[in-house]
């Protein structure tokens, strides 16, 4: 079904390949590699890691405190967290080893569209809003990516007709040379500061979702974010924001009121994904009354107490969107975990 990853695959036999962590995201990334018949070794710092499917597959694991120590390979796989300018890729770079991620090689081999979102905060709704309005026009979907899914070892399975919705982490675009065909950026704001040297780089890091879009990509972008608004993509750009509500309806198409949850950050979240997908009026307020009655939303409404609404919502990561008020003028508290 995708030549390209057929070819790609079978570029992989007797190949010297180097995994650089053996998380969740990494363990579908080393099967494929062994399948294919690379010789592969795991990197991890974990000296108790659970070996015996490794052994069983030949996988060479080099684990604990050194495991960073002479990395070699044909291909080196960093690990999504690890900065790209780490000293161990540097190392193998140095030493002749391609240095790529899953991720980079996906959107090498992917033969359909990518809708990708970055953004401080509302990736994770905005992405699976984006998934479910193109599955719910009839494509088939492949939702993954910083959501924790990997998506390249599923690219043998998608056709030039399908759709990939994909969130991306600052981390996971420092380095990435190519963008998707959607770009969407949900605001820019002070976050991962203690990994990134300073906000400049972090918004780098954002804004590379758009340095290698063409003449007939598409960015959306937050009109009402002072960051994102002062981007502007390399085709097509629409700013979503409060500019394209008129009479309490969304762009035309689709009442706020129809938005059956709480702040105003869930209807940017919505902005940006209509924005990106398009629709007629017909077929957005079909798809939001199916929504109503679906698990589309993963925030659940515990009450109302003292005209606050208090909610659990795992997508809620900083205090500005804690504390930003809804339309109406209520502020929302909303616990949350910083680990999410």
């Amino acid at each position: 079904m995708n030549p390209a990853f057929d070819t790609y695959i079978q570029s992989l036999a007797g190949r010297d390949v180097t995994v650089i962590g053996a998380g969740v995201s990494n363990s579908p990334l080393i099967r494929m590699l062994c399948s294919a018949g690379a010789r592969v070794t795991v990197l991890d710092r974990n000296p108790a890691l659970p070996r015996e499917e490794w052994d069983d597959l030949g996988v060479d694991l080099r684990l604990g405190e050194n495991y960073l120590d002479r990395i070699r390979g044909d291909v080196v796989f960093r690990t999504p967290g690890m900065r790209p300018d780490h000293p161990a890729p540097d190392s193998a770079r140095a030493g002749g080893s391609r240095v790529t991620s899953e991720m980079e090689e996906f959107f090498e081999l992917c033969p359909c569209p990518i809708f990708g979102v970055t953004g401080s905060d509302g990736k994770t709704t905005t992405t699976s809003l984006i998934a479910n309005m193109l599955a719910d026009g009839g494509r088939t979907v492949h939702l993954g990516g910083n959501i924790g899914t990997p998506l390249l070892t599923r690219a043998g399975e998608m056709s030039p007709l399908d759709a990939c919705a994909v969130e991306l982490s600052s981390f996971q675009l420092m380095d990435m040379t190519r963008s998707p065909h959607v770009a969407i950026i949900t605001n820019i704001s002070p976050n991962h500061l203690d990994c990134h040297r300073d906000m400049n780089e972090y918004t780098a890091a954002k804004r590379r979702l758009l340095d290698f879009q063409t003449s007939d990509d598409f960015a959306v972008l937050n009109g009402d974010n002072p960051a994102t608004a002062a981007l502007r993509g390399r085709g097509r750009t629409k700013y979503f924001g409060g500019h394209t509500v008129h009479d309490g309806v969304i762009d035309g198409l689709l009442p706020i009121s129809d938005i059956r949850l709480p702040g105003w950050y869930n209807v940017e979240n919505v902005m940006a994904a209509i924005s990106a997908v398009g629709g007629t009026v017909s077929e957005m307020r079909q798809f939001w009354r199916r929504c109503a009655t679906s698990s589309v939303w993963s925030i659940e409404t515990s009450g109302w107490q003292l005209s606050v609404l208090m909610s659990n919502d795992t997508n809620v990561t900083t205090l500005r969107k804690v504390l930003k008020p809804d339309s109406l003028g209520f502020f929302y508290f909303m616990w949350f975990d910083l680990c999410h």
